[in-house]
C-alpha cells in the first residue's frame, strides 16, 4: 500500500509541474504530424496510379483497336462504316447475339479510344479531373489488382500536391485544438 501512495504522490506532483500536460501535448503533436505526413503521401500516389491506370488503358485499347481492324478486314468495311454496318445486320440476322457482341465490342473502342485521347490532351493541371470523368471501373480495378506504391516528381504531381496539402490542412485542424486543453 505505501508504494501505490507513493506512485499517487508522485504523480500529483508531476501534475503540479506539468509534465502530464506536456507528454499529451507532445502525442497530439506528434499525431497531427503523422495524420498530416499521410494524407500528403497518400495524395502524392494519384500520378502513379493515375499513369498505371492510363498504360492499361493503352493496353484495352490497343487489343480493341486489333478486333475492330480484323473486323475491317473481314468486312471490307472502313472503321465509320463499321457501325452502320452492324445495324444493317441487326435487322437482317435473327441470332442477335453475335450482332449484340460485335457492337458491344466497337461500342466499348469507341469509347476506351475516347478516354485515352483525353489523357493524351489532358494537361497536367486537370489530370485529376480528366481521370475522374474518363473512368473505366473494370480498368482501375485492374490496375488497383497489380497496383505498384511509388512517388512521381513530375508536373503530374503538382495538382496532386496542392489537393493533398488542402487535405491535410483540412484534417488536422480539429485535432490541433486549442493550446490550453490536454
Amino acid at each position: 500500500m505505501e508504494e501505490i501512495g507513493q506512485h499517487c504522490s508522485l504523480i500529483l506532483e508531476r501534475l503540479q509541474k506539468g509534465e502530464v500536460y506536456e507528454i499529451k501535448r507532445g502525442m497530439r503533436k506528434f499525431f497531427v504530424g503523422a495524420i498530416f505526413v499521410f494524407t500528403l503521401l497518400l495524395s502524392l500516389q494519384g500520378p502513379a496510379l493515375i499513369e498505371q491506370y492510363i498504360d492499361h488503358l493503352q493496353g484495352h485499347v490497343e487489343e480493341l483497336k486489333y478486333q475492330v481492324a480484323k473486323l475491317q478486314e473481314i468486312t471490307g468495311k472502313k472503321a465509320e462504316e463499321i457501325k452502320s454496318l452492324i445495324t444493317e445486320w441487326e435487322e437482317r440476322i435473327e441470332t442477335k447475339e453475335p450482332i449484340l457482341f460485335i457492337s458491344r465490342l466497337y461500342d466499348r473502342f469507341e469509347k476506351l479510344k475516347s478516354d485515352f485521347n483525353a489523357f493524351q490532351a489532358a494537361r497536367f493541371w486537370n489530370l485529376p479531373l480528366t481521370f475522374i470523368f474518363h473512368l473505366d471501373q473494370g480498368i482501375l480495378n485492374e490496375t488497383l489488382s497489380s497496383y505498384r506504391y511509388g512517388l512521381s516528381f513530375t508536373l503530374t504531381s503538382i495538382p496532386f500536391l496542392i489537393i493533398g496539402l488542402i487535405l491535410a490542412i483540412l484534417m488536422t485542424i480539429p485535432l490541433r485544438g486549442s493550446s490550453n486543453k490536454i
